[in-house]
């Protein structure tokens, strides 16, 4: 193991003990997005000291891909497995199989607590992207496995990023 991996064991463990904590909290999603975008940003910041990323980068594009491999691959030990775009500056990644998330917190289909816990992700998205100078419009998150407001799990997940162009 070099300097730059992180256990995903010691990961886990670090992101249901954080969730846990910001839940019981006053505003939990905006603290698990603040924590996210640090992560998001300084993940950013060794990895682009470390790979071969052109500073900066040519396009958006170029760094939409930067963090659907190389920051999801340190972050979750797996790529995003999908990026579409509609070239006008909105982008959906896609986790078909969002194992990364689970054991994290007990979350089902029923839960208050899975919105709060992607907000997490939403912060890993958005400083990366400012990381690398994109202006962000919005980030969300989408499930095929809706109710109510939360979000199962087992399926796949898939943010929308909206920037401008």
């Amino acid at each position: 193991m070099n300097n730059h991996q992180v256990s995903s064991r010691a990961l886990h463990h670090l992101l249901s003990q954080s969730t846990l904590y910001n839940i019981q909290s006053s505003k939990p999603s905006s603290r698990l997005s603040k924590i996210g975008f640090d992560v998001g940003y300084k993940s950013t910041i060794l990895l682009s000291n470390t790979q071969s990323l052109p500073y900066p980068p040519q396009n958006s594009l170029d760094v939409l891909k930067f963090l659907c491999s190389k920051v999801w691959l340190l972050l979750f030990g797996k790529q995003i497995d999908n990026l579409r775009t509609n070239h006008s500056g909105t982008y959906v990644i896609i986790d078909n199989n969002p194992l990364a998330y689970s054991g994290i917190i007990p979350i089902n289909e029923s839960s208050p607590h899975t919105n709060t816990f992607l907000e997490f992700h939403i912060g890993i998205i958005e400083g990366v992207l400012q990381c690398l100078g994109v202006e962000i419009i919005d980030v969300t998150v989408n499930n095929n496995n809706q109710v109510g407001d939360d979000y199962a799990l087992e399926d796949k997940i898939s943010f929308t990023i909206k920037i401008s162009e």
